[in-house]
């Protein structure tokens, strides 16, 4: 729903700032939303899977696109932390993605009770993650640079 919700928003929908209208008008109505998911998941298909994230189709697109902004710097962080040859150049990245998560958590539109608080939550936990895997691994290989 992330990336859904990220591509709205680099079209110009006149009126539409939330994955609602998308939903009634494609996915609602559409049979090929309804096939089976092969894979085994909690959600029966694609419509089911939305149907049960119900909370987050009034996200504005415009925050979902910050989200997926943010999601998208930490996926490739941890891309290049498991890439063999992995230089501090790489995880420098993380001054973005502060940057970013900072710039979210300061949104007066993101309350406690919004959905998207519930994922703001989680990318700091995720970072974390990454940080506490990747420091012996990255860090030591950081070196000064030689002039």
């Amino acid at each position: 729903m992330m990336w859904l919700g990220y591509m709205l928003s680099l079209k110009n929908n006149a009126g539409t700032n939330n994955l609602t209208y998308f939903y009634s008008t494609f996915i609602n109505r559409d049979e090929k939303y309804n096939k089976a998911i092969k894979d085994p998941t909690d959600y029966k298909n694609y419509k089911n899977l939305i149907d049960k994230k119900q909370d987050f189709m009034n996200m504005d697109i415009r925050i979902i696109s910050k989200f997926y902004d943010a999601f998208k710097i930490l996926c490739n962080m941890y891309s290049e932390y498991k890439k063999e040859n992995t230089y501090c150049k790489n995880y420098l990245k993380k001054d973005k993605f502060v940057e970013k998560y900072e710039e979210l958590n300061k949104d007066p539109n993101i309350t406690e009770d919004s959905p998207c608080h519930q994922i703001l939550s989680t990318l700091p936990t995720d970072y974390n993650n990454l940080k506490k895997n990747a420091v012996v691994l990255i860090v030591p290989i950081c070196y000064p640079s030689q002039r």
